[in-house]
């Protein structure tokens, strides 16, 4: 919306031209929060979270951090663990999308149950209900 504040009327029935403010073109845009050094530091742990999600990678990242640290794994300034601290599941999803991408699902988590030939053998009895599964034992 202020984008369409700054625009000049166009005189020539055109699109409306850009206002000059004083920036290069180069810095239109908005300013990265998170820099890239908090960017590796966030696939560091997201590898070693074994590629959680972004919701539950941001509420394990404290309990995750201090074990690093207190195992020595894990030595980090003080600004980018704080920065690791406050960042939302949306960002992290959208910071680790290229690493997400360049893994090239190698590591996807399974969808289905696997149900085991035990499992399939073994008559579950409840009340009321036929056994489920074959038991011939």
């Amino acid at each position: 919306m202020l984008r369409l504040f700054r625009q000049q009327p166009a005189d020539h029935g055109g699109p409306p031209a850009r206002a000059n403010t004083g920036h290069d073109s180069a810095e239109v845009g908005r300013r990265h929060r998170y820099g890239p050094q908090v960017v590796q530091l966030l696939e560091t742990l997201w590898e070693a979270s074994d590629h959680l999600g972004g919701k539950r990678l941001a509420a394990g990242l404290p309990t995750l951090m201090t074990a690093l640290e207190r195992h020595g794994h894990w030595h980090v300034d003080p600004d980018p663990r704080q920065k690791l601290l406050q960042i939302s599941p949306a960002t992290i999803d959208r910071l680790l999308a290229p690493a997400r991408s360049a893994q090239g699902g190698q590591h996807r988590r399974r969808r289905t149950r696997v149900v085991s030939g035990v499992r399939r053998r073994t008559a579950v009895r409840t009340y009321g209900l036929r056994p489920t599964g074959v038991y011939n034992g």
